[in-house]
């Protein structure tokens, strides 16, 4: 078959997933009703030409939608949504969980060690030659035991102020409210973001049916009709009918 006429000038460059569209949009055309009477008393094949044209000259075809077009690259470049900033729950959140933990630790580690400081000084006492050596280690448990009881009992102080707090502010609710309400809002913008983008791609296709496609089909239809008309089928059909 012929090849596409040339209609001069650059187009926009097609995004892949844009070329596919574009084909959807000359098939519609050939399919609407000013193209189908035209097409009606045509030979056999013009339509089928008619596409391969288009399709070969896409992006020139697509020149009077030009603008649409830039507009629908340009809302879809601008469409992504970041990622939500981290809160600034982290930093205080990780702070206190190293505090809760030193509150368990301590008086567990310095309880042990009591225990086995007296537990070794109670034994060492009870030999001649090791007395001093079981007083001192005897001393140094009882001195373990009263850090552990301090820390433990200012662990224990710390748990209840912070329950009692948590209990008047209810932070986990506020916490809660507060991530349930970021991503909500980040599915509204991006559901805006996608409502944006489909209108923008609605328009590029309506200005590339109404002004382009349309245009270009009508303008090159009868220079498809001659070439359908002396092309090999067609030319026997005719020698037939003669």
């Amino acid at each position: 078959m012929g090849a596409s006429p040339a209609t001069g000038g650059d187009g926009p460059a097609f995004q892949p997933e844009d070329r596919a569209a574009f084909a959807e949009v000359v098939d519609e055309v050939l399919r609407s009703e000013p193209l189908r009477r035209g097409l009606r008393t045509a030979p056999e094949g013009t339509a089928a030409l008619l596409r391969d044209w288009a399709l070969a000259s896409a992006e020139d075809v697509a020149r009077p939608a030009a603008a649409e077009y830039r507009e629908l690259c340009r809302v879809r470049a601008g469409g992504g949504i970041a990622g939500a900033a981290p809160g600034s729950r982290t930093p205080g959140g990780s702070g206190g969980g190293l505090l809760a933990a030193l509150a368990v630790l301590v008086p567990l580690v310095a309880a042990a060690a009591a225990v086995i400081f007296l537990l070794l000084g109670y034994v060492l006492t009870l030999v001649e030659t090791q007395r001093d050596v079981g007083e001192s280690l005897v001393v140094t448990g009882w001195s373990g035991a009263a850090v552990a009881a301090v820390t433990g009992a200012a662990g224990m102080c710390r748990l209840l102020i912070t329950a009692r707090r948590h209990s008047k502010t209810g932070p986990r609710t506020d916490d809660r409210t507060d991530d349930g309400a970021a991503r909500s809002g980040t599915d509204g913008r991006a559901e805006a973001a996608r409502r944006r983008v489909a209108a923008a791609r609605e328009a590029w296709r309506a200005a590339l049916r109404d002004r382009a496609v349309l245009p270009y089909l009508r303008a090159r239809l009868p220079e498809a009709e001659r070439a359908s008309g002396l092309s090999p089928a067609n030319c026997r059909r005719g020698d037939g009918r003669r």
